[in-house]
């Protein structure tokens, strides 16, 4: 069965869309992945200096943590590029969209958590002072919550109600 002109120009649309889309998501990975690494570099070589052996056990186990985070983050951002290589290297499937924007929005969310373990343990050590490191951390983790995953959250909403015919959706 031969589809018309209207449903061929969908179609390509609907491709042209979809090549938008995962182009864009493995983009981000790119411009992303190289601030995640040099933090883990920076986790790994802390190990290292003199004051890391000042740290209670509790805080090397908090540091250790944000090592494992970090690892992880850089494990989802590099999935879509995996991915995208072992499921169809020839082509763009539509799934890619998804799981590309899942992977992604995981992998923030253990940089998040990364990020903000380690403000807590820098603000401790600078400051002495437990309390403030956790005030600290705790405006940074809502800070990154607001900024990656709330504000664009409520904006989706908004776009998706003005803008349904423009964009093709991505299911999380």
């Amino acid at each position: 069965m031969q589809m018309s002109a209207k449903e061929q120009s969908a179609r390509k649309a609907e491709n042209k869309q979809l090549k938008l889309c995962i182009e864009f998501i493995l983009e981000e990975c790119r411009m992303i992945l190289p601030g995640v690494q040099a933090l883990f570099g920076f986790q790994l070589i802390a190990v290292f200096n003199q004051r890391f052996s000042d740290l209670s056990i509790y805080d090397k186990e908090i540091h250790l943590a944000a090592i494992f985070f970090t690892v992880a983050s850089v494990g989802l951002l590099m999935g879509p590029a995996a991915y995208h290589r072992i499921t169809s290297p020839q082509s763009m499937p539509p799934e890619l969209c998804t799981v590309g924007t899942r992977l992604v929005c995981a992998g923030m969310a253990m940089l998040m958590v990364s990020t903000t373990l380690d403000i807590y343990l820098v603000t401790k050590m600078i400051l002495e002072n437990m309390q403030v490191g956790i005030i600290c951390s705790a405006v940074v983790l809502l800070f990154f919550s607001t900024v990656w995953y709330v504000y664009p959250i409520a904006n989706r909403r908004d776009h998706d109600h003005h803008h349904s015919d423009v964009s093709t959706p991505v299911a999380l």
